[in-house]
C-alpha cells in the first residue's frame, strides 16, 4: 500500500501542478497570438469597429465584412494575388484615405483607380495612424503586396503630434531610426498574457482600468501638434521620410507623398498657419521624394470637408484623386506615379 505524502511533499506537488497549468495556459495564449480586443466608434459614424492591441503597430482593426474591413484590417476588399496586367498602387495613411465618412468606393484611393483604370489601387489607410505606424505598415505588408508605386498620405496638422504621442521611434546619434521598446502598448501588457483573460472574466477589463485610460488617447485622439513643433520632432519626421523612400526602393516601387491641408487652412487661405505643411514639403524635397501638395487646390473649398470631424467629403476625395492624377501625369497609358 502506497504511503501518504507528507504535507511538504503534497504542497510541492500541487505547486508544481499549478505551475504546469499556468505554463500550458500561457503557452497556449501566446501561440494563439491573443491580445486585448476593444471597440471603437468615430464621432459621427453610426457603427463601431473592433480592434486589437498590437505590439508593433499599437493597434489593428479586426476583419468586419459588414463595414468593409478586410482580412488584414484595412478598409478595402480582400487583397488578391497581383494581376500582372495591371500596375498596383498602395496608399498608406491615416483616416483621410481610410475615409470612414464616405463609402469605400468614394475614397480618393478608389477614385484614383477610376481615373487610372489600368492600375489597381489598394487602400491601406487606417483611422488613427501616424507616419510612424504607416512606415511599419509598408514594412509589414509591402513585400507581399508587390506594389509598383506607393502613395504616402500626410496630414501635417496632426501627424507630428502622432509622432510625439505614439513614441514608436527615436533617433540614434547617427540620426537613424531606432524602435522604442517597450512602446506605449507593450509597456502596458502584463508578463503573463493569460492573466488578461482571467481579469476579463472577473471584471470585463483585459487591463487595469488606469492602463486602458492611458492607452485610449494614444490610440485614437487626434490632436494638433504643439506650436511650434520642436526641432527633434521635425528631425524624426525627416528620418521617417527617408525610411519611406528606402522601403519603396527595396520594393522597386515609385514613391509619391500627398500633403493634405486642414479645413481651417482651406477656409483661411493666406492667413492660415501653414508652417507644418511648408516644413513637410521642405523635408520631402530634401529627401528627394516626389509630392503633391493639395493646399492650393483646396484653398477656398470648405465643401471638400465634412462638417463632422472635418475629414474629406465625397467632393474632397474626388478632388484629391483628380489632383494626384493630373499633377503626376497619370493616365491609362502611363499609370505609374513616377517622379
Amino acid at each position: 500500500m502506497r504511503a501518504p505524502r507528507s504535507l511538504p511533499a503534497t504542497i510541492i506537488y500541487w505547486v508544481v501542478v499549478l505551475l504546469l497549468c499556468v505554463a500550458v495556459g500561457e503557452a497556449s495564449v501566446r501561440a494563439w497570438g491573443f491580445l486585448p480586443v476593444y471597440s471603437f466608434q468615430a464621432k459621427g459614424i453610426p457603427y463601431t469597429l473592433r480592434f486589437k492591441l498590437d505590439q508593433d503597430l499599437l493597434f489593428q482593426f479586426l476583419p468586419d465584412a459588414k463595414h468593409s474591413i478586410n482580412s488584414l484590417g484595412f478598409r478595402d476588399r480582400n487583397f488578391t494575388v497581383k494581376d500582372s496586367a495591371r500596375k498596383r498602387i498602395l496608399v498608406v495613411g491615416d483616416s483621410f484615405p481610410a475615409g470612414l465618412f464616405v463609402l469605400p468606393q468614394e475614397t480618393f484611393p478608389k477614385r484614383l483607380q477610376e481615373l487610372v483604370p489600368s492600375s489597381e489601387v489598394l487602400n491601406l489607410g487606417v483611422q488613427g495612424y501616424g507616419p510612424d505606424q504607416e512606415l511599419l505598415v509598408l514594412r509589414k505588408y509591402g513585400a507581399a503586396l508587390k506594389p509598383d508605386a506607393v502613395i504616402w498620405s500626410i496630414f501635417p496638422s496632426n501627424d507630428y503630434n502622432d509622432l510625439i504621442k505614439n513614441r514608436l521611434f527615436k533617433q540614434a546619434q547617427s540620426s537613424e531610426l531606432v524602435a522604442l521598446k517597450p512602446n506605449a502598448v507593450s509597456a502596458e501588457l502584463p508578463l503573463l498574457r493569460s492573466s488578461m483573460l482571467v481579469r476579463f472574466l472577473l471584471n470585463k477589463h483585459f487591463l487595469p482600468e488606469e492602463a486602458e485610460a492611458r492607452l485610449q488617447p494614444i490610440l485614437f485622439v487626434d490632436s494638433e501638434a504643439p506650436a511650434p513643433v520642436d526641432a527633434g520632432t521635425i528631425s524624426l519626421m525627416k528620418e521617417i521620410a527617408k525610411n519611406f523612400k528606402a522601403e519603396a526602393a527595396v520594393l522597386n516601387a515609385a514613391l509619391l507623398a500627398v500633403v493634405i491641408p486642414s479645413m481651417e487652412q482651406s477656409q483661411q487661405g493666406a492667413s492660415a498657419d501653414n508652417s507644418l505643411n511648408l516644413a513637410t514639403v521642405a523635408l520631402l524635397k530634401e529627401a528627394g521624394i516626389a509630392f503633391v501638395d493639395l493646399s492650393a487646390a483646396f484653398a477656398g473649398h470648405p465643401e471638400f470637408y465634412t462638417a463632422e470631424e472635418h475629414h474629406l467629403s465625397v467632393a474632397g476625395h474626388q478632388a484629391a484623386a483628380i489632383q494626384i492624377a493630373e499633377q503626376r501625369g497619370a493616365t491609362s497609358a502611363s499609370p505609374l506615379l513616377t517622379p
